[in-house]
């Protein structure tokens, strides 16, 4: 498969009825395991089911996992680092796209380790309305209690130390093309007591043209101030 490194891929959500659920225009590829393949992404659009378009809103890593039926976001927000578990079929890789099946419950998982499982009516009703095997919603309840064990022991991308660890050097979606600008995340620094940090080269002007640096940026930073 096209993983590669720095591959620029799309992903397409599905629902179990074969439609089409929500798509976004582009994610990074940063690494792969046996288990899972990691993507990252930022501000990329989004679009829904209905065709309304948004941004994403922070800096985000993906596990996309081969064989269990979830994958998880890792989102770096100004307060801390959040995550959003999708219970979801085993990612397909189908010419240059990322392909599953959402199956409504989330997980979501707070900066202190807590956590609260989301759309438990939604799963409701749309197993009825769609009729999910019985054997399906066994697997997925299954893959539910593990993915809680999961939070609960921090391992996997539940270890903090491995999110912030992830080598994100050259991700492409930080290079500003539409204004020739050039930018890539190097870490981010996440502390319990003060704002995540994020260090970060850009180009920055001089007296005989343009280099590039490694900055430490923050929440509310301008970085055309910062490059000059």
């Amino acid at each position: 498969e096209n993983y590669a490194k720095g591959n620029v891929l799309r992903v397409h959500c599905y629902k179990h009825n074969g439609k089409i659920h929500r798509t976004w225009d582009k994610t990074t590829v940063l690494d792969e395991t046996d288990d899972y393949l990691v993507c990252g992404n930022n501000k990329v659009k989004i679009t829904e089911s209905t065709k309304r378009t948004h941004r994403t809103k922070e800096t985000a890593i993906v596990f996309f996992y081969k064989r269990r039926w979830f994958h998880v976001t890792a989102q770096f927000k100004a307060n801390g680092l959040f995550y959003k578990v999708d219970i979801a079929s085993p990612f397909l890789y189908d010419e240059g796209v990322i392909k599953y099946i959402d199956y409504d419950l989330d997980v979501k998982i707070f900066p202190d380790g807590s956590f609260r499982v989301l759309d438990k009516n939604e799963y409701k009703y749309h197993r009825k309305l769609m009729k999910y095997p019985d054997k399906l919603d066994a697997i997925l309840q299954s893959e539910l209690t593990d993915l809680i064990n999961m939070i609960r022991a921090n391992v996997g991308p539940f270890n903090r130390k491995l999110v912030k660890k992830i080598n994100v050097k050259g991700l492409e979606f930080i290079h500003d093309k539409s204004e020739g600008a050039y930018m890539y995340l190097d870490r981010v620094n996440i502390s319990t007591n003060k704002d995540p940090e994020a260090i970060m080269e850009l180009d920055y002007k001089t007296s005989t043209g343009t280099n590039r640096k490694l900055f430490k940026v923050k929440q509310g930073d301008n970085l055309k101030d910062l490059s000059g």
